[in-house]
């Protein structure tokens, strides 16, 4: 009797379970933009795979918010401020390494005099996820990581930066130096 209560009970369990998370995955939204592609900066090739779900472009208060947030980061050099406004926002998407879990897309935006432009802010910072599937990990005490990617040809090169590498220019979080700043992973549209 109490193995087939067991037995029942686990049945019913794991179709509640299973009735949950195909619910769960049919309300996820559609990316905006799914880019996928390769970084040198893994230990090997197996590793190199990245992915680029990006939800949305997030909206001025959003990057405002951000904006603001990051220029008393710089002035007061107070992390925990910071990650605090940055966990208040919403996430715009997920960038995906071979490492367990990803990095959140707490800014995006992009250029409206260039479409093929987009700056996004990732936390935690990009390489402190397994710090072994890196040739040289990250030892920046920063909690994010500055993103700029632009279209080149069907390609789109991704470029990283810490914080004293980025700026706020027009209003928005950009990089610095873009030519100059370390490639992270060419990548290409495989939006669905």
């Amino acid at each position: 009797m109490y193995k087939r209560f067991i037995t029942l009970f686990s049945a019913r369990f794991l179709l509640v379970l299973l009735s949950l998370l195909w619910g769960w995955q049919s309300a996820q939204a559609a990316p905006l933009l799914e880019l996928r592609g390769a970084t040198e900066q893994a230990r090997g090739a197996a590793d190199a795979q990245v992915r680029l779900s990006l939800l949305g472009i997030s909206n001025d208060a959003q990057n405002q918010a951000v904006t603001r947030a990051y220029q008393n980061y710089l002035s007061r050099q107070d992390v925990e401020a910071f990650t605090k406004a940055l966990q208040a926002q919403n996430t715009s998407g997920y960038l995906f390494t071979q490492a367990a879990s990803g990095y959140s897309v707490k800014y995006a935006w992009q250029d409206a005099n260039d479409p093929g432009r987009l700056v996004l802010l990732i936390t935690p910072a990009l390489k402190t996820r397994n710090p072994y599937l890196w040739r040289e990990p990250n030892t920046s005490t920063e909690p994010f990581t500055l993103l700029e990617l632009r279209k080149e040809g069907n390609n789109l090169t991704m470029k990283s930066a810490q914080s004293d590498a980025a700026e706020v220019a027009d209003g928005h979080l950009q990089l610095r130096d873009y030519a100059s700043a370390a490639t992270f992973a060419t990548l290409r549209d495989a939006t669905p």
